[in-house]
C-alpha cells in the first residue's frame, strides 16, 4: 500500500518569508463573537504548509513575507490557533492576495467565533467545506489498489471537530444545504458540490462537466470576460477532475485536469499551474497500478514528468510543504516503474525513488505532519524493500532492516483506532519485510523474525476482514500462509506439522475470494503456494494421509498450471512444472505396480516440460 500524500490547503499556498521580497500580506484578528468586534494580541498567525508566520501585536496586526511565486489573486489559507475558537471569516480560513498595488494599504480581517456557534452552519461555510474536501480528496487515495470509493467521511470528521460540532450534527446540516441547492435553480457547479456532498460523484462529475462545458461555449462569444470564464472552466474542470478520482474514473480524472492545465498559463499563475501537474500525476499514478501490459510504463512516466514539473515551481526553500508532498508522490511513481523494469533499470528507479521519499522526510516531521510522515514512512519502507529484492547480501539485508525500522516508523502514527486501514496495510507490509530479512538470517534469528511476521499479518486481519475487505484479507491471508510455511522449514516435528496445517488453511481461506475467474493470477500463486504445503505436510505424515495430502498438492499445482501457461507466463509454468514432478515422485513412492510407474511417467513429463523454459543458459550450473 504506497500513499500519496494531500496538500491540505487549494491550489495557492503561502511560502517562508523571503527577506529578499518587500511583499507582505498584512492582517488583523478579531472576535466575532464581541460586539466591539475585540482585536486580539500575541496570538500565533501562519500561511499553512509554508511556516511563514507572525504574533499578533497591539490591535491584533499581524504581517507576512510573500514571495516571488505567489501572485496577486492567489488563494491562500491562513491557521490562527486560540482555544475554543475557529475562524469564521473568510470561511476556513481562506483568501485571495490582493493586488500588489493594495499590499501596502489594504488589511485582511480575519474573523473568529467560538467553536459550536451555528453561524458556521450557514450555507457558505458549508459550501466552501464541501469545495475544499473535493479540492483535497483527489489528493490523497486510499490503497492504490483499492476498488472501492474513499472514505470522505474523515473530512466532515476533522471538521466537526476543529468547529466543534458532532458529526451527526454536521452531516445532518450538510444533507439540509445538498437538498436545498437541488431545490432550487442553483449553478451547474454548485449542484456538483451538492451532489460530491451526498458521495454521488458520478452526478457530480456530470454536473460539473455541464458547467465546465458550458463556461467553454461562453469563452467564444464573451471575450471581455474571457479571463474570468478562464477560471471558471480551470475551477469547474479541477472539480470534475476530483469527483472523478473519488469515484475511480481516473482516465477521466486525468483528462478533465488536462483540461483544466490547457487553460493555465505558466507565466500567470505558477501555482496553479504546478496544482494541476500534481493533481495529473496522482491520477496517472492510479492508472500505473490498475493497468497491465504496455500501458503501464506510459502511466508511470507520465506521473513521473507531471511531478518534475511541479517541482519546477514547489522549491524546498520557498514552497516546503507542497515540495516534500509531491518528493512523497513521485517516489510511489519511480516505485511503480521500477516494478514493472528489470535489472539495473529497476535498482536505478528504486534508488531514485528511495531518494525522493527520504527528501520528503526532510520537511515532513512526526511532530509537524504527523499523517505525511507516516505515509512517507511507509512509502520508504515499500521502496526499501523492493531495493532488497533485487540486491544480495549484506546490502539486501541491510535495506530490509531499513525498510522494518521505516514501517515501525509509521505504526507510531497509525493506530488501528484512528486509521485503521493504513495500520493494517502497513502491519501488512511489515509482515512481509519481516519474512523477507528472515530469509536472509540465522537459525534463531530467522525464527523470531518470522514470528514477528506472522504477528504483522495477523494483527492485519483484524481490520482486513472477508467481508469488508475481501480481497486485502485474500492477499494478507495468502502471505500469513507464506510465513508459516517458512516457519515450518524451520521447526521440527509436530510443531513443523501444525504450522503447515495452518498454512494449508491460510491459502484456503485466500482461494475463498481469490477465485480463476477474478484475480486468474492471484488465484495461481496461491494454488500453487497451497501444492507446496501440501507436499510438505506429506513429508511429515505417514501412510494414507501423506498419499492424501500429495494426491491434493498435485490438484492444486495442476490448477495453478491452468493460469500459469508456457506462452503466457514461461518461468511461474516452469515452477510449477518442476513442483509438479515432485509431488508425482513423491506420491509414486508411495504406491506399487502399476500406479507407481504411472505416476512415475507423469513426473518425467512434468519435468521435462520444465526442462523446455528452465535451460541451462537460463539456469546456469553452480
Amino acid at each position: 500500500m504506497r500513499l500519496t500524500i494531500a496538500l491540505v490547503l487549494a491550489a495557492c499556498l503561502a511560502s517562508l518569508a523571503n527577506a529578499q521580497s518587500p511583499r507582505q500580506l498584512l492582517g488583523k484578528i478579531v472576535k466575532g463573537d464581541d460586539p466591539s468586534q475585540r482585536a486580539l494580541d500575541n496570538v500565533k498567525v501562519v500561511l499553512d504548509e509554508s511556516g511563514s508566520h507572525d504574533i499578533t501585536k497591539d490591535g491584533g496586526l499581524f504581517q507576512l513575507f510573500l514571495p516571488d511565486v505567489l501572485k496577486a489573486g492567489d488563494e491562500v489559507t491562513i491557521t490562527v490557533t486560540v482555544p475554543r475558537y475557529a475562524i469564521y471569516e473568510p470561511p476556513g480560513g481562506k483568501l485571495r492576495i490582493p493586488a500588489d498595488a493594495d499590499l501596502p494599504r489594504k488589511r485582511v480581517a480575519i474573523q473568529l467565533l467560538p467553536q459550536g456557534s451555528l453561524k458556521f452552519l450557514s450555507d457558505a461555510q458549508l459550501r466552501a467545506f464541501v469545495e475544499r474536501s473535493a479540492n483535497e480528496s483527489s489528493r490523497q487515495p486510499s490503497h492504490p489498489s483499492s476498488k472501492e470509493q474513499p472514505d470522505l467521511g474523515r473530512y466532515l470528521r476533522e471538521w466537526a471537530v476543529r468547529y466543534g460540532f458532532s458529526v451527526d450534527q454536521v452531516r445532518t446540516e450538510l444533507d439540509r444545504w445538498a437538498a436545498d441547492v437541488a431545490s432550487r435553480k442553483a449553478s451547474a457547479y454548485d449542484l456538483g458540490l451538492a451532489a460530491f456532498a451526498k458521495n454521488n460523484f458520478h452526478e457530480a462529475n456530470e454536473r460539473a462537466l455541464d458547467d465546465a462545458v458550458e463556461a467553454e461555449a461562453n469563452l467564444a462569444s464573451l471575450q471581455k470576460q474571457r479571463q474570468e470564464n478562464v477560471d471558471r472552466a480551470i475551477r469547474a474542470y479541477r472539480l470534475a477532475g476530483d469527483a472523478a478520482y473519488n469515484d475511480l474514473e481516473f482516465e477521466k480524472a486525468a483528462s478533465a485536469y488536462s483540461r483544466a492545465l490547457s487553460y493555465t498559463a505558466r507565466g500567470r499563475n505558477a501555482m496553479q499551474w504546478a496544482d494541476l501537474q500534481v493533481r495529473i500525476g496522482n491520477a496517472q499514478n492510479q492508472l500505473t497500478s490498475r493497468s497491465e501490459g504496455a500501458p503501464i510504463p506510459r502511466h508511470a512516466e507520465s506521473a513521473i514528468k507531471a511531478y518534475s514539473l511541479a517541482l519546477e515551481i514547489y522549491r524546498r526553500e520557498t514552497l516546503p510543504q507542497n515540495w516534500a508532498m509531491t518528493q512523497n508522490n513521485l517516489g510511489t511513481a519511480l516505485d511503480y516503474l521500477a516494478e514493472r523494469s528489470e535489472g539495473t533499470q529497476a535498482a536505478a528507479y528504486l534508488e531514485q525513488a528511495v531518494a525522493a521519499y527520504r527528501s520528503a522526510l526532510q520537511v515532513y516531521t512526526r511532530e509537524q505532519q504527523p499523517q505525511a510522515w507516516a505515509a512517507t514512512q511507509n512509502n520508504l519502507g515499500i521502496a526499501l524493500r523492493d531495493l532488497a529484492g533485487r540486491s544480495e547480501g549484506t546490502q539486501a539485508a541491510a535495506y530490509l532492516e531499513q525498510a522494518v525500522a521505516a514501517y515501525r516508523s509509521a505504526l507510531q502514527v497509525y493506530t488501528r483506532e484512528q486509521q485503521p486501514q493504513y495500520w493494517a496495510g502497513t502491519q501488512k507490509n511489515l509482515g512481509t519485510a519481516l519474512r523477507a530479512l528472515a530469509g536472509r538470517s540465522e537459525a534463531r534469528q530467522a525464527g523470531a523474525y518470522l514470528e514477528q511476521a506472522l504477528a504483522a499479518y495477523r494483527s492485519a486481519l483484524q481490520v482486513y476482514t472477508r467481508e469488508q475487505l475481501p480481497q486485502a484479507w485474500a492477499a494478507t491471508q495468502n502471505n500469513l500462509g507464506t510465513a508459516l510455511a517458512d516457519l515450518a522449514g524451520r521447526s521440527e516435528g509436530t510443531q513443523a506439522g501444525a504450522y503447515l496445517e495452518q498454512a494449508v488453511a491460510a491459502y484456503r481461506s485466500a482461494l475463498q475470494v481469490r477465485t480463476r475467474e477474478r484475480v486468474p493470477q492471484a488465484w495461481a500463486a496461491t494454488q500453487n503456494n497451497l501444492g507446496t504445503a501440501l507436499a510438505d505436510l506429506a513429508g511429515r505424515s505417514e501412510g494414507t494421509q501423506a498419499a492424501a495430502y500429495l494426491e491434493q498438492a498435485v490438484a492444486a499445482f495442476g490448477s495453478a498450471l491452468q493460469v500459469y501457461t508456457r506462452e503466457q507466463l514461461p518461468q511461474d509454468w516452469a515452477m510449477t512444472q518442476t513442483n509438479l514432478g515432485i509431488a508425482l515422485a513423491d506420491l509414486a513412492g508411495r504406491s506399487e505396480g502399476a500406479e507407481a510407474v504411472a505416476y512415475l511417467e507423469q513426473a518425467v513429463t512434468a519435468y521435462h516440460s520444465a526442462l523446455e523454459v528452465r535451460t541451462e543458459a537460463n539456469f546456469p550450473a553452480q
